[in-house]
């Protein structure tokens, strides 16, 4: 049953994982309806969870050639994003994320696919630091798969003992020419919390 909300204004709002055409939408409602609305929308975090992204505590990044860089983006989530084009035999430029792992847990990791710049069909994440685990783990992910869409690299126990306990690694060398990789936010959901 729908009915009238007498003598509200304005509504504060806050929304986990809701993308930009959501919030308009919702927007565009409450304005009909004579209302102003704040919408707190972060595809960023979700409860148990944190991220390491682009211009971030933990993230870093780096070239081999100095003849070459990334380009950035603003990303949906109103985070930056990195990209390049991919390579073919040679890598040209790196990125790292190193997650501050403050209670040993298992986490799900997953990484942010924006809707452009990342048709790549081989993006090679490297998991390292893992509990149990000698070697590190390498995901395969084809990002042209996604649009704006946050992908699972797996579930891993991390040990917060562990220095660097599930760092990730990524570069561009995908052996392929003429497509584009990106270098966006990763996000660590702790999978045995107790609330």
């Amino acid at each position: 049953a729908w009915f009238p909300i007498v003598g509200l204004h304005h509504v504060d709002f806050k929304f986990w994982n809701i993308d930009e055409y959501g919030e308009k939408a919702i927007s565009q409602l409450f304005a009909a309806l004579g209302m102003t609305i704040n919408i707190t929308s972060n595809m960023f975090q979700e409860e148990n969870a944190f991220t390491v992204g682009p211009s971030e505590i933990g993230f870093s990044s780096g070239r081999y050639n100095d003849q070459v860089s990334f380009k950035e983006f603003e990303n949906v989530l109103g985070g930056i994003s990195l990209y390049k084009s991919t390579e073919g035999q040679t890598s040209k430029v790196w990125a790292r994320w190193t997650p501050n792992i403050s209670e040993t847990d298992g986490y799900e990791i997953q990484v942010f696919v924006p809707k452009i710049h990342s048709n790549t069909r081989n993006a090679r994440y490297k998991v390292n630091n893992v509990r149990g685990i000698s070697s590190e783990v390498i995901v395969n992910i084809d990002q042209s798969l996604y649009s704006n869409e946050w992908v699972t690299l797996g579930d891993y126990e991390l040990d917060k003992s562990i220095i660097g306990a599930g760092t990730i690694f990524l570069n561009d060398l995908t052996g392929e020419r003429d497509g584009e990789i990106s270098f966006t936010t990763i996000r660590y959901k702790r999978l045995f919390a107790r609330g």
